[in-house]
Formats: C-alpha cells, sequence, structure tokens
C-alpha cells in the first residue's frame, strides 16, 4: 500500500539546502560582518535539522533485522566523490588543495556522518530508546573535554548530532506533525524564529567565540583554551536554541504541495553535491564578489538569488538522474524477475 507524501518536510529541507548553499557563501567572505551573521545564523541549526528528519524516516531501515548494505555504502561513496569534486575544483581555482580520503572538515563529513548514525541506531535498535537518547546528550557534552576528539572522520560532529538524529528515530513522524501544525505552536513558532535572529543579529560578535562549538566539529579546548569548561554550559544553551530553532521551522512551513519548493526539497542531495565548486567559482568573478562586498539587502539578495538559480538548475532531471544512479544501486527490477524475462526470451527466440 503506497502512502502518501507529507510535503512538510520536502518543504523544510528546501529551506534548510538553501541555507546550506548561503552558509557557504558566508563562511568563504566570513570576514565580513554580515556574512559572520548570516553563518552562525545558519549552522547552529541547519545541519541538526537534516539529521532530525533523517531520523524521522529511518525507522524502515533501522527497525529492520538485516541492516541493507545498498542503503548505507552509497553515502560513503557519495562522499568521497563529493570530497574529490570540491578538492578538483579547489585545486584549478587555487593552485593547491589537499585531499582526505579519510574525512575531516570537508563537505562529504554529513554523508559519512549520516551512514555512521544509521549503523549505530541499528547497532542499538533493541537497547531502551530512553537510555540511548540519555547517553548520547551525555557523550554529546562531555566529549568536548577530550583534546583528541576533533575533525577526523567527523568524531566531534556525529557525536554532537546524533541526539538530534536519534530523536528522530524515536519520534512517531505524524504525532510529531499533528504537535507542530497546531494553531498555537505555529503562533509561538514564528516569535521564536524572530526571537532568533533578533539574538544572532545582537550576539553575532559573542556567538563567533564559539564558532567551533556552534558547528560541532572542534573540542572545548581548542576553541576556549583555558576557559574550556564554559563549552559544557555554552552547548547546552545552543542545543536548547537549535531543538526550539528546528520545531519552530517545521512548525510554520506548511504540509500542502508547493511547486518548485516541495520538489527542490524531495531532490536536496544533488544540489548538496555540485553547490559547493559552483560557490568557489562564483567567487572568482570579481564584479560577483564586488556586489556582495557591499553588504546589507545587496549582498543578502544576491547570495538569495544565486542559491535559489543552483537549486533551480542542480535539481533537473540529469543532476537527479546522476545521484540516483549512486545513490540507489539496487536495481529498480527485482533479479529474480529479470532472470525469469531472461528465460521467457531465450524461450521466445
Amino acid at each position: 500500500m503506497k502512502t502518501e507524501r507529507v510535503y512538510k518536510w520536502d518543504n523544510v529541507k528546501f529551506i534548510l539546502i538553501l541555507l546550506v548553499i548561503a552558509g557557504h557563501f558566508a563562511d568563504n567572505l566570513y570576514g565580513y560582518s554580515w556574512c559572520k551573521t548570516i553563518f552562525l545564523a545558519v549552522y547552529l541549526f541547519h545541519m541538526p535539522a537534516f539529521f532530525f528528519i533523517a531520523g524521522l524516516f529511518s525507522k524502515k531501515t533501522v527497525n529492520a533485522d538485516r541492516l541493507d548494505p545498498l542503503k548505507i555504502v552509497p553515502f560513503f561513496l557519495t562522499g568521497i566523490l563529493v570530497n574529490f569534486l570540491s578538492y578538483y575544483v579547489r585545486l584549478l581555482t587555487s593552485g593547491s588543495a589537499t585531499f582526505y580520503f579519510i574525512w575531516r572538515n570537508q563537505i562529504g563529513w554529513y554523508l559519512f556522518a549520516y551512514a555512521v548514525m544509521y549503523i549505530l541506531t541499528w547497532l542499538l535498535r533493541k537497547v531502551r530508546h530512553s537510555y540511548v537518547l540519555v547517553v548520547s546528550l551525555f557523550l554529546m557534552l562531555f566529549a568536548g573535554l577530550d583534546e583528541t576528539v576533533g575533525s577526523f572522520l567527523a568524531v566531534s560532529r556525529i557525536i554532537t548530532f546524533f541526539p538530534v538524529f536519534y530523536a528522530g528515530y524515536i519520534l512517531e513522524e505524524d504525532k510529531a506533525r499533528s504537535f507542530l501544525d497546531r494553531a498555537a505552536v505555529k503562533i509561538c513558532s514564528v516569535g521564536i524564529l524572530a526571537a532568533y535572529c533578533v539574538f544572532v543579529y545582537l550576539k553575532t560578535d559573542l556567538l563567533a567565540q564559539y564558532r567551533g562549538i556552534i558547528t560541532g566539529n572542534i573540542n572545548y579546548v581548542d576553541v576556549l583554551g583555558e576557559r574550556y569548561l564554559s563549552g559544557i554550559p555554552a552547548r547546552i544553551i545552543f542545543y536548547i536554541i537549535m531543538i526550539l530553532v528546528i520545531a519552530a521551522l517545521c512548525s510554520v512551513m506548511p504540509s500542502r504541495k508547493i511547486p518548485f519548493i516541495s520538489y527542490g526539497g524531495s531532490n536536496t542531495m544533488p544540489v548538496y553535491f555540485f553547490h559547493l565548486p559552483c560557490v568557489r567559482v562564483l567567487l572568482l568573478i570579481e564584479p560577483f564578489r564586488q556586489l556582495l562586498s557591499h553588504g546589507g539587502k545587496t549582498g543578502i539578495i544576491v547570495v538569495l538569488v544565486s542559491s535559489l538559480i543552483m537549486i533551480f538548475v542542480f535539481t533537473l532531471p540529469p543532476f537527479v538522474k546522476f545521484m540516483d544512479l549512486i545513490m540507489r544501486p539496487r536495481p529498480a527490477v527485482p533479479v529474480s524477475q529479470t532472470s525469469e524475462n531472461k528465460k521467457k526470451l531465450w524461450v521466445c527466440h
């Protein structure tokens, strides 16, 4: 029986992939104050939101008696390929670049972390949910005290964001959506998002001191030095803000199908795969960079328009089909059925 698609999550993912692109523009122009504000506002919640939605729809794979490798291996492969693409474009544009086959602070970290979280959740599927969640939250808080925890193998980010993925896994999608769609929750969500924007705008310089903790890829010692113990309350505060913003964003997004937005949100992988080299090439074009240097409304409009164009281009059929070849290696027709058809064809001849 085919279930009806819930477009709310596609609509949320569209906003998130738009923020991914905008965040990479801001990261490359972090020296501008307006880019710093956008970067911090985006990175505090956008990737955890992706993990939450992934966890929400992970139940069929995770609860299976046998973990299907064809649903996991493509993420490792795509992570390697997207890292190589990013490396090659950086090499061509700047003349020097470093390629890490094993993940460090490169764009492929998300796909590697995604696969690892699936495997961890499958391994822990028979353990009491409350126990796993409490232990993962404990590790999320205190792993940052270990100076060896960092970007290698995306260990820091896996530990930091796994509780969000797991929370999505243990929540029932229909119940979560029913709560988020309440009128009172939607009204509160608008206020939360408005307050969040004002908070980041006013406290950009303060938040910038915790950049490594916000992005989740650096331990407390490397970020805060002798003040490393303050990383624990900082992460608690950031986690609370992150949860509120993710819930608010999911609440305000409509559940109906929206042209371009719903389609773009259902095809975020090719956008994720191809956008970063495009961002780097655009930033080499002097007139384009000059527009961004003006900052304010002009810079924001240029970033948003550029991001929307990339989503439109990279969700065109050729790019979607390319990603399907990598991400869906299983044949569309079952092997047994294919073999049977071959037998029939042989008999007919």
